[in-house]
């Protein structure tokens, strides 16, 4: 009888110590598949093109670095609304727009990609898109976002579709984009605004021969690892967008969002 006992209770513990440790490598290999997502930019030492309107790190030492339109202000303006002479209502800004971009000029081999980009709270205002080839004085395009729910932009991840747009981009010709709330129509370096640059390229051999043998839902793989950082992201959104509780795709979007430098945007994924 007691050795029947001591066989019960050694298998119990047994089991828990097996189940514990399948548990424990099980969220190894989670963390390890998220790991292994990586981005490797075509080029590694391109100048910094990615602006983003607040802090989105702990480390950020400003706002919207390199901006040349002087929009360099606190997270924590708003904007002033009122009616005639009743009080102004102060708006609070949303803390951070981002563009899901890297900090360099990042790579596309679609002639009209989707670009993505981050709220970090609604917005009921208006939000205007433009978009340039780099230097140009007059925009390609410069119009107010539609809003598709009730005029609202909801926070979260956003995006631009230039097919919808009718742009289509010029190969090795570098494009700039931005996103913007207008603070003030009359004062426009108040502008609330983050901007990242795009350049087409013509597809390799090597990587369309990659892709022919890759599911096209791990098609996000090859791009980043290839430094392709805007197929990336969309094929990776897309699907997302058909599985918002994928876990494994939120947490693979999170990685290369933290690989760029904004972990505060990539956090939308973690939660």
């Amino acid at each position: 009888m007691k050795i029947s006992k001591l066989f019960i209770i050694s298998s119990f513990v047994s089991l828990v110590f097996i189940t514990g440790i399948t548990m424990a490598t099980s969220f190894q290999t989670e963390d390890a598949v998220a790991v292994n997502i990586l981005y490797k930019p075509v080029i590694e030492d391109m100048s910094l093109r990615r602006r983003e309107a607040g802090f989105v790190s702990e480390n950020s030492s400003n706002v919207n670095r390199g901006v040349a339109r002087g929009v360099a202000r606190g997270v924590a303006r708003g904007v002033a609304r009122g009616i005639d002479n009743q009080e102004a209502k102060i708006t609070p800004l949303p803390k951070i727009i981002a563009p899901l971009t890297p900090e360099h000029t990042g790579i596309t081999i679609s002639t009209q990609p989707k670009l993505y980009w981050y709220l970090s709270e609604a917005w009921d205002g208006n939000i205007s898109f433009t978009f340039n080839k780099v230097g140009a004085v007059e925009p390609i395009i410069e119009q107010n976002i539609i809003a598709t729910d009730t005029n609202i932009h909801q926070a979260g991840i956003h995006y631009l579709d230039l097919e919808n747009y009718n742009i289509s981009l010029e190969i090795d010709q570098e494009y700039e984009w931005f996103i913007v709330i207008v603070v003030d129509t009359q004062q426009r370096s108040s502008d609330w605004l983050a901007s990242s640059t795009i350049r087409y390229i013509e597809s390799s051999p090597t990587l369309l021969n990659q892709l022919t043998q890759t599911s096209k839902n791990e098609w996000y793989k090859i791009y980043a690892k290839n430094g392709i950082w805007y197929d990336a992201i969309q094929n990776l959104s897309q699907q997302i967008a058909k599985q918002p509780k994928n876990i494994k795709l939120r947490q693979h979007r999170a990685s290369l969002i933290n690989q760029v430098g904004m972990p505060k945007v990539a956090y939308y994924d973690e939660q």
